[in-house]
Order: structure tokens, then C-alpha cells, then sequence
């Protein structure tokens, strides 16, 4: 078996082509740390003009799932004490059916939901090979302050005047977040769950922290290499 080696010719410029291909990633990856950065301010520019316009703020996210201006203001709407986005239970059911899935009831009542998932016309099934279902009770919902939640300053809420479609609403979503989160819409929060402003701050954070690394190693002074 031979072994070839590099002659003393050959050393110098695979040195150089190694440094080449450093220098060359180190490009890559700055532009991408960039423009991730600026994707960023653009994104807080963006929820900063929708801040005060929570119409305009709806069409834009809809437009993003595709949507028209009529279906976006009839699929998603603001809530005015947070300011985030939340997604109707039609909507996350129109978008479920469009990527195949589709549900039918096993227990529907004014105390339990119950349904029973398939994925284009085949039954899903869980850990235990039984048929995929998700359920929502009064209790559970009561438990998480959702009814009193819906109540407000108000004697009655909706879990109170339909409950059966509170508790369908609550079965939609979570299945939605629990076994499809591919589909869109996914990551829209709902009633009581982190606000806008929260993830607006956590994306600007990390963001401007990647930026400002990136700045430093930029204009760092470069290190003398003494000669050997």
C-alpha cells in the first residue's frame, strides 16, 4: 500500500485553499447572521405600524396564511386587551381540512367533546393503535379559568350560553397544536397564552444579540502572527 504525500510545492496551496474556504464561510455566515438581524427590525417595524391597527394587523396575517381580506377578518381577529392575534375555531378547522384531516363525534354534549381524527380518509391512531381522539370538558375548561375568563365582568360567558361549541373549539385547537402543528396557523396563540408583545421582544433580543456579536467580530482588531 502506498501513501501519497504532499511535496513541499504542494503544502503552500492547500494552505491557501484551506483559508480560502474559511474566509468563504466566514462571508456565508455573517450575511445570513445580517440579514436574519434585518429581518428582525423589519418584523418589529411591521408590528409596531399594526400595533394601533388591529384590522390592518389581521388582513397582513391573513395574507400570510393565504387568505383574502374578507376571509382574514372573518377567520382571525385581535384581542384588544393584549393585542395578539387569535384564530376562530372555523378557521383552524378550514385549514385542517384543506391539508386532509377531517373529524367526526364520538361524545357531544354541553359537558364533553369528544372527536375522533382521520388523516384523508384514514383513522389516525395513538400510541396504543386505538383511534386517534381528543376531548375537552366543562371541568377542564372551568380548571384552566376559561369559563370564568369568558364570563368577564359579566354573570354568563359562552361557556355558558353554548358550551358544546366552546368545548368543539377547544378539541379543534388542540389537536391542531398537539398533532398537526405543520399545518398553518398552528402558532397562532390563543385566549390566555403568551402575548405578541412577549414574542416581538424575545425575537428582537436574540436577533439584536447575534447582530451585536457579529459587529464585534467585524470590527476586531486583527491579531499580529509573528513570524516563525
Amino acid at each position: 500500500m502506498s501513501t501519497q504525500m504532499s511535496t513541499p510545492e504542494q503544502a503552500p496551496a492547500q494552505v491557501a485553499q484551506a483559508k480560502a474556504r474559511s474566509v468563504f464561510d466566514d462571508i456565508v455566515e455573517n450575511h445570513a447572521a445580517r440579514a436574519q438581524a434585518e429581518q428582525a427590525k423589519a418584523d418589529k417595524l411591521c408590528a409596531d405600524a399594526y400595533a394601533n391597527d388591529p384590522r390592518a394587523y389581521v388582513i397582513a396575517l391573513g395574507r400570510d396564511y393565504g387568505l383574502g381580506t374578507a376571509h382574514s377578518l372573518q377567520m382571525i381577529w385581535v384581542d384588544p386587551k393584549t393585542g395578539k392575534p387569535n384564530l376562530y375555531a372555523g378557521a383552524r378547522a378550514t385549514f385542517l381540512q384543506q391539508a386532509g384531516y377531517d373529524w367526526r363525534p364520538v361524545v357531544m354534549t354541553d359537558q364533553e367533546v369528544r372527536l375522533r381524527f382521520m388523516l384523508r380518509g384514514e383513522w389516525l391512531k395513538d400510541a396504543n393503535d386505538k383511534p386517534l381522539e381528543v376531548s375537552f370538558t366543562l371541568k377542564e375548561a372551568e380548571q384552566a379559568e376559561y369559563v370564568a375568563r369568558a364570563r368577564g365582568d359579566k354573570k354568563t360567558g359562552n361557556y355558558d350560553k353554548v358550551p358544546k361549541n366552546m368545548l368543539f373549539a377547544r378539541c379543534i385547537s388542540n389537536f391542531h397544536r398537539w398533532f398537526a402543528p405543520h399545518v398553518i396557523g398552528a402558532t397562532v396563540y390563543d385566549m390566555g397564552e403568551v402575548s405578541m408583545d412577549s414574542v416581538i421582544a424575545a425575537t428582537e433580543s436574540k436577533s439584536a444579540s447575534k447582530l451585536d456579536a457579529l459587529e464585534a467580530e467585524l470590527t476586531r482588531e486583527p491579531v499580529a502572527v509573528a513570524n516563525v
